[in-house]
């Protein structure tokens, strides 16, 4: 098949040629027949001439291509594009055989016994009785029903969390954790080792701010970070080992591998007969724990 292209003005002599008509004539008939379906395509989705083909107007998204030339990308902007679905009778003529087809009768038209004959026996197949049934596959795993469980008033969770940490507590040290913070024996005052020297300096850093509690991370790095507030704000870097010899001697706490809450009442100073209550929540991490320290005047 030759691949050649039909201009306008030969294709407007082809339609003059069949219909009888002057070449000028035939061309407007088809500038007149595109201003037609263009016109008809703002307005409307689509424009089907029967026996011919649909036109149809789509929107195509932005995207972005690369050109070969410049080897650089392009962004094609969203647009307007008309599609042509050709009409069945517009195929069969470009494609014989697809006629052809259509004339002739299905396979199944084409076996059929005749309305009088006899049906040939069916076949019948028989399955040996050893035969092995099919294994679930590995992977697949079978799931319970799912429950829906009734919703948890806030009061209730806290209560429960607050009675687990309670028995967890009980169950690492053998003791039962302190109840109340009223009946605590007075303890050590702060001046008297240097880690005391050095949270009784952070403590009153933090009440110069007009804050109440203080928080920080245990972990195996030789120094960690003190923050206190919220937003949080940093206070100091301060060696390790004094932050746990202040838990150790001052609220008995060397394990930190269970949630566990303490109080202690503290002095300032030996001199100073003013001191308050200070309150400790330890909560295991993957790599320390995390304490909270709040001050109670």
């Amino acid at each position: 098949m030759e691949n050649k292209i039909i201009t306008r003005d030969q294709l407007a002599k082809i339609i003059g040629k069949t219909l009888g008509l002057p070449t000028v004539r035939a061309k407007r008939l088809e500038l007149a027949l595109e201003e037609i379906i263009l016109r008809e395509l703002k307005t409307r989705q689509r424009v089907r001439v029967a026996g011919f083909g649909t036109f149809l107007r789509k929107s195509r998204k932005s995207h972005s291509i690369f050109e070969i030339r410049t080897k650089r990308r392009r962004l094609l902007l969203e647009r307007e594009t008309i599609k042509f679905l050709a009409a069945k009778e517009l195929k069969r003529i470009l494609n014989p055989y697809l006629k052809e087809a259509a004339e002739k009768p299905a396979i199944s038209e084409a076996i059929a016994p005749a309305p009088g004959a006899a049906k040939p026996p069916e076949k019948i197949v028989k399955v040996p009785a050893d035969r092995p049934k099919p294994q679930p596959k590995p992977w697949r795993i079978k799931l319970a029903p799912l429950k829906m469980m009734p919703r948890v008033k806030k009061e209730t969770a806290e209560r429960k969390i607050k009675e687990r940490l309670i028995n967890l507590a009980r169950k690492q040290k053998n003791q039962p954790p302190v109840a109340h913070a009223n009946n605590l024996p007075t303890r050590t005052v702060l001046d008297q080792n240097p880690e005391g020297r050095l949270f009784s300096a952070i403590f009153k850093q933090i009440a110069s701010a007009s804050q109440d509690y203080l928080t920080f991370s245990l972990s195996e790095a030789p120094e960690i970070t003190i923050f206190a507030g919220r937003p949080r704000q940093k206070l100091a870097d301060i060696p390790t080992k004094y932050a746990r010899d202040f838990l150790k001697n001052y609220f008995e706490i060397d394990d930190f591998a269970f949630p566990q809450e303490r109080f202690a009442r503290i002095l300032a100073s030996s001199k100073i007969k003013k001191g308050g209550l200070m309150y400790v929540h330890v909560l295991p991490a993957i790599s320390g724990a995390s304490i909270f320290i709040k001050i109670k005047p």
